[in-house]
């Protein structure tokens, strides 16, 4: 019992500890949300938070984030990995637009 207990601590931290470097790559600008959303999610995304991800993007935060998930009727909570094909796709192209394009 405190082995499985054990490995689901050691699984929770590895998905925590993964998620952290994809945030740290998208804010460098070696990944790209936009790509991230159309190409293959990769496995520690699938939970993350939609709001979280549009936050590790540089110059996004939380009012930015939360207008363009409210303009594409998208819960904030909603993980990345329950977006359907089509929202992804509206997502991608709504991170690819200007600052000010986005009402």
């Amino acid at each position: 019992m405190a082995a499985n207990w054990m490995e689901a601590l050691e699984r929770a931290n590895a998905i925590r500890t993964a998620r952290a470097e994809l945030k740290c790559s998208i804010r460098r600008g070696e990944a790209r949300v936009s790509e991230l959303l159309t190409d293959d999610l990769p496995d520690e995304a699938h939970t993350m938070l939609a709001l979280e991800l549009l936050m590790a993007q540089r110059h996004w935060g939380s009012v930015r984030s939360r207008r363009v998930l409210s303009r594409l009727m998208i819960r904030e909570n909603r993980q990345v990995g329950e977006l359907t094909e089509r929202q992804c796709a509206l997502l991608a192209e709504a991170v690819q637009q200007p600052p000010g394009a986005i009402a």
